[in-house]
């Protein structure tokens, strides 16, 4: 089965990928066009909580709820990605029962009743990955990225390492590919 970068895949970094941005990353393909490509990593949380980027917020400035790092563009801009149908509005359905977008004043009444539970339904990121016109075709020919089909739980359960592996292991199973793959991290990644 051969994927390609659509909207709505996942791309896991190549074990060979060592670039600081995405060493060990999943990245959820948001949008596709001839213009370019933008998606958001899913697997990697960043140094702060929601509380800390929000503190004015009567809700999400109470909550220390973990963000994550969608990527190294705009570091300044946040987004909601989910899973709970209520929230969906306003928001884009990426895959059956996935969103990109939630009204955060509903986000943040949903999150205040379940608590540090709705991890594993919402997840706030900070930045986006962004690829030019035919880039990410080019990567993807090049052997930096794996595609596979979303999974939602890869996006939203799981240590950052164990989801990584997860994507690159469904991949290699349906390509035939080795099992050589060196699942351990690179010696130093005090970078990434």
């Amino acid at each position: 089965m051969e994927l390609r970068a659509e909207s709505g895949i996942v791309l896991a970094a190549a074990p060979e990928l060592l670039d600081p941005n995405f060493v060990r990353s999943v990245v959820l393909i948001c949008k596709h066009v001839d213009e370019g490509a933008y998606g958001l990593v899913v697997n990697k949380r960043s140094a702060y909580t929601v509380d800390q980027l929000l503190p004015d917020h009567p809700v999400l400035g109470g909550l220390r709820f973990p963000v994550h790092f969608g990527g190294p563009v705009s570091r300044d801009k946040m987004q909601i990605l989910h899973r709970v149908p209520e929230l969906a509005r306003p928001g884009t359905e990426l895959v059956k029962g996935l969103w990109l977008g939630a009204d955060l004043d509903a986000a943040a009444d949903y999150l205040a009743g379940q608590g540090l539970d709705g991890m594993g339904d919402v997840r706030f990121l900070v930045g986006y990955s962004g690829w030019a016109e035919d880039q990410l075709d080019q990567e993807l020919a090049g052997g930096s990225w794996l595609p596979a089909a979303t999974q939602l739980d890869w996006l939203f359960g799981g240590s950052e390492h164990h989801t990584w592996r997860q994507v690159v292991r469904r991949v290699e199973r349906e390509v035939g590919g080795c099992d050589e793959t060196p699942f351990d991290p690179p010696p130093d990644v005090s970078w990434n």
